[in-house]
């Protein structure tokens, strides 16, 4: 409850995309799907994000790993990754995505999902998935 607390008052104080921010505690969504990637639509790529652990088709290969969110401070740890290793024409674009994925560093809590951003700017945007 103190971390949204603090969000509150920092978006409030801040006023950068305040309507996005959830000001209220709500939970972590129990799965969420990858919308986007650096802010482009995901293509080739699939994710789904759980509580505790995340997996994926990233272009080719298949991959899963562990998540470990820390609310009080926004802090996120994904990893280490685990993947299949079939041959295929776009390595290098899957290597990237992978490789971004496991240096995210911190979370935000949207009213429409979750974004994971890493030191250097990059984002992953989640949706919660919605289960019939």
């Amino acid at each position: 409850m103190r971390f949204f607390y603090m969000m509150f008052l920092f978006v409030s104080l801040s006023a950068c995309q305040a309507d996005e921010i959830v000001e209220h505690q709500q939970d972590m969504p129990t799965r969420a799907q990858l919308t986007a990637w650096n802010m482009s639509d995901v293509r080739d790529v699939s994710a789904i994000l759980g509580a505790d652990d995340i997996s994926g088709q990233a272009h080719c290969n298949r991959f899963r790993g562990q998540v470990s969110f820390n609310e009080t401070d926004g802090t996120i740890t994904i990893g280490p990754l685990i993947s299949t290793r079939m041959a295929c024409p776009q390595l290098s674009s899957e290597a990237e995505f992978l490789s971004q994925l496991q240096s995210v560093s911190t979370f935000t809590k949207l009213s429409n999902g979750i974004e994971l951003r890493t030191p250097t700017g990059e984002t992953f945007r989640f949706e919660p998935v919605t289960t019939p």
